[in-house]
């Protein structure tokens, strides 16, 4: 990986946790379990999970011929990364699957 895509990665992912680091912010005096209460630790997580997915796209993506190819990478990464992020915060998946096989 250049040093180009590797500022490029970490803007974005800085620019990705700006999100939850506003609504932490906004939302500091709510009791305990309501709103968006992100310690250091989840957004160390986090960042590690956005900075593997942006790696992974990188590396493979380069193999790959064609946009539409790298186009679709890009969308299985995110979803992945997505539905990681999903079940860390909210076992969301975990509770989606147990309603499927329900």
């Amino acid at each position: 990986m250049n040093s180009k895509a590797l500022i490029r990665l970490v803007t974005a992912i800085a620019l990705i946790l700006l999100v939850p680091l506003t609504m932490t912010v906004i939302d500091r005096g709510k009791a305990p379990g309501e709103g968006w209460q992100w310690g250091p630790g989840d957004f160390l997580v986090m960042a590690c999970l956005l900075f593997l997915a942006g790696l992974a796209y990188e590396l493979l993506a380069r193999k790959l011929p064609g946009a539409a190819q790298r186009v679709a990478l890009g969308i299985v990464v995110a979803l992945v990364a997505g539905a990681v992020w999903v079940e860390l915060a909210v076992d969301g998946v975990s509770q989606l699957i147990a309603w499927l096989a329900h």
